[in-house]
């Protein structure tokens, strides 16, 4: 028990300081990419993190197979991976240096009255306070996709790609490639899209992914259905990146930036105990049926009052 308390307490502090580490990155990103490039380099390190993701999930699920399931060789392997990413921070750190911006001496402000501060400075932008909102609805309905998608495949067998373990694996994976793909691709028709559009297409074909499912007979609409989601999904967060980047003071970017995954996170798990909740009590149809419901609905409340709204533009 001593030794699973050590493990999920080193797990729970690596977490909390890597989420930590990504606020503080942010005003040296502000430094290190030019202005007009922000929507591509956020979009080229969003698909890079989610491709690295993907793959080396697959690798290490390998691995461990490999390995007989000898996980302490594989918990060795992992924290050979962070020492490495700390010696090429160590190698590139001088680079780092130069783009920190200068410290300034500032009061120590206790977390609660920095997390109020951070909200009334964001009230104050109409525009980000809004995104604000629409991501923790984006991530209520976003976050509970996947387990809602395992508990179907479980029930109805005639959106099985050979078998349920593959048939998750695509579903999911498809998800992720759109995302990537989204990302990756800034030239097109929807390059110049509204971030409001963007939210109001990803959700409608996120309650089109809800009704697929309800009916439930035809595997390969869904997964071209998450692909597509997935795709605009991919453009919205680099938008949101980018913007907060060039908008948010620098001695508020790693506070504004916190906020958001908390927010995120919130919606995750709201989404979670409600969508999963329904389909265990009452019926994975009609936990669909609230989701794409709730989809439409948030799109009918993007259009009637944040559609024509001012998006910064750079």
């Amino acid at each position: 028990f001593n030794c699973k308390f050590v493990l999920l307490s080193i797990n729970i502090v690596s977490d909390t300081l890597g989420t930590y580490g990504n606020g503080l990155a942010l005003p040296l990103l502000r430094h290190l990419l030019p202005e007009n490039k922000l929507k591509q380099s956020m979009g080229f390190m969003v698909a890079m993190t989610l491709m690295a993701q993907v793959v080396f999930q697959g690798i290490g699920s390998v691995i461990i197979v490999m390995l007989n399931h000898n996980y302490m060789v594989v918990g060795l392997i992992n924290a050979l991976t962070f020492l490495l990413s700390a010696l090429l921070v160590k190698y590139r750190f001088g680079v780092l240096c130069v783009a920190e911006p200068q410290m300034v001496e500032r009061k120590q402000v206790p977390m609660i009255r920095s997390l109020g501060l951070t909200l009334r400075y964001l009230y104050r932008n109409n525009f980000l306070f809004s995104v604000i909102i629409l991501t923790f609805f984006i991530n209520v309905f976003g976050a509970s996709m996947s387990g809602l998608i395992n508990v179907t495949l479980l029930s109805f067998k005639t959106m099985w790609l050979a078998n349920y373990g593959i048939s998750v694996a695509i579903m999911n994976m498809m998800i992720s490639i759109g995302m990537i793909t989204g990302s990756l691709v800034t030239n097109g028709i929807v390059r110049n899209l509204p971030l409001m559009y963007l939210f109001a297409i990803s959700l409608s074909f996120s309650g089109l992914c809800g009704i697929s499912f309800i009916w439930h007979e035809s595997a390969y609409l869904s997964i071209a259905l998450l692909f597509v989601m997935g795709y605009f999904i991919g453009k919205i967060n680099p938008r949101i990146s980018a913007i907060v980047l060039q908008l948010i003071p620098e001695k508020r970017l790693a506070a504004v930036d916190g906020l958001l995954n908390m927010v995120s996170m919130l919606g995750a798990l709201v989404g979670q105990i409600l969508f999963l909740g329904i389909a265990n009590v009452v019926s994975i149809a009609y936990s669909w049926f609230v989701f794409s419901i709730g989809c439409f609905f948030l799109i009918v409340i993007i259009v009637l009052k944040f559609i024509k709204m001012d998006e910064p533009m750079f």
